[in-house]
């Protein structure tokens, strides 16, 4: 059977997919139905299923996006865990590149269908801009 820690990364792994594919689903399978989504630098909150899409219609300015998921500590305890996972966040517009440096603090609940992100808070450490072309 699979770790925990294995289970959690394959979770951070699927919420970029979700969101640098645009699939509201893919997404959503991530989030437990009253998941919060938090982004401070942005006074962004978003609560439930019925909310947390808007993080697609956030990115929808963007041709592109490529969420690169990297370091994770995550601490399990039973049914629940928290972590904090790094992300390279990636967003293609006009020529340039606008990066974010992103750390990802989670709570996770686990439920009969896997895990879930109960709570993400994305603090967004720094940004950089380079030119770049779409292929």
């Amino acid at each position: 059977m699979e770790s925990a820690r294995a289970q959690l990364q394959e979770l951070a792994a699927r919420y970029a997919a979700g969101v640098d594919r645009r699939d509201r689903e893919l997404l959503l399978s991530t989030m437990h139905p009253q998941a919060r989504v938090h982004i401070p630098a942005r006074r962004i909150e978003l609560v439930g299923h019925e909310q947390i899409p808007r993080l697609l219609e956030l990115l929808a300015r963007f041709e592109k996006t490529f969420h690169l998921v990297g370091n994770a500590c995550y601490e399990v305890d039973g049914d629940t865990a928290s972590g904090e996972v790094y992300c390279q966040a990636h967003h293609l517009r006009s020529g340039l590149d606008f990066t974010t440096i992103n750390r990802y603090q989670d709570v996770y609940a686990r439920t009969d269908d896997g895990w879930r992100f109960t709570e993400r808070i994305i603090l967004i450490d720094w940004t950089y801009t380079v030119a770049a072309r779409s292929l």
